[in-house]
């Protein structure tokens, strides 16, 4: 085991950098991610699938968007996560 000992401490290193990394990025998604006022004002509509299509691409805009804000928008404005 002596003689991965460094190869070892350098993954144990990256492990430990992924953590705080992916730490931050929920601190900065929370931060950022904030109620709707078009979503509200949608979910109080009657029942329906216009209504349901409507949240969906509400939801997903506000999701890009605050990815964008916190710089984890990926190609294609996909999220970075989804690659």
């Amino acid at each position: 085991m002596e003689k991965y000992s460094e190869p070892l401490m350098a993954f144990e290193a990256e492990l430990r950098w992924e953590k705080v990394n992916e730490r931050r990025r929920q601190q900065d998604l929370k931060r950022y991610s904030c109620p709707s006022l078009y979503i509200q004002e949608v979910e109080g509509w009657p029942e329906s699938g216009a209504r349901d299509r409507s949240l969906k691409d509400l939801r997903r805009l506000r999701d890009v968007m605050v990815h964008f804000k916190v710089g984890y928008i990926g190609f294609a404005g996909e999220r970075a996560s989804e690659f």
